[in-house]
């Protein structure tokens, strides 16, 4: 888990080329699924101290769960940006010494290209997780013209977000892909 989790995070954030890692982070995905039992239970975990052995599909670790759900974040962000290439990426930065935890984002349709904003997501790369948002008309003239959504800054921190047109995917109320 821990190293489909490092090859998808490096693809994701453009440090290892795609063409190369793709194949091999595709059958890791493949052997991590057909580690799942029917209970929904991760088996084949090699104990912390063990010998780099063979592990049993009954073998678990506290730890395992932790990678698998790492590297299921990151999977779920290399799905989204291939099914929306001409996603647009927003990058959100405070440049305050202090947390902000609820902040509202507005960003202009106009610039995003979003049409009427019915159809905009936004996606967190950060958390793996599509955001509530809202089209909403700023000028009064009865067309949503800027979109808004929720989200914390850390201190000096920066955040970053896929806005795309796809009224398919979730629109942060039902967080599922």
């Amino acid at each position: 888990c821990f190293f489909a989790y490092a090859m998808l995070w490096g693809m994701n954030n453009g440090l290892l080329p795609e063409q190369d890692y793709e194949p091999v982070v595709k059958k890791a995905w493949a052997a991590i699924s057909s580690a799942i039992d029917a209970d929904g239970r991760l088996g084949y975990m090699q104990r912390i101290d063990a010998q780099p052995n063979a592990s049993a599909a009954h073998e678990q670790a506290p730890y395992g769960v932790g990678a698998y759900l790492c590297a299921t974040v990151e999977m779920k962000t290399f799905l989204v940006r291939h099914a929306h290439p001409d996603a647009k990426m927003i990058e959100v930065t405070n440049p305050c010494g202090f947390f902000r935890p609820a902040e509202t984002v507005a960003l202009k349709l106009a610039d995003l290209g979003c049409g009427g904003g019915s159809a905009a997501r936004v996606y967190d790369l950060r958390n793996g997780a599509f955001l509530p948002h809202q089209a909403f008309d700023s000028d009064g003239d009865g067309k949503a013209d800027e979109l808004l959504f929720p989200t914390y800054l850390l201190a000096r921190g920066t955040r970053s977000f896929l806005v795309f047109d796809d009224a398919a995917a979730p629109d942060g109320d039902n967080a599922k892909v």
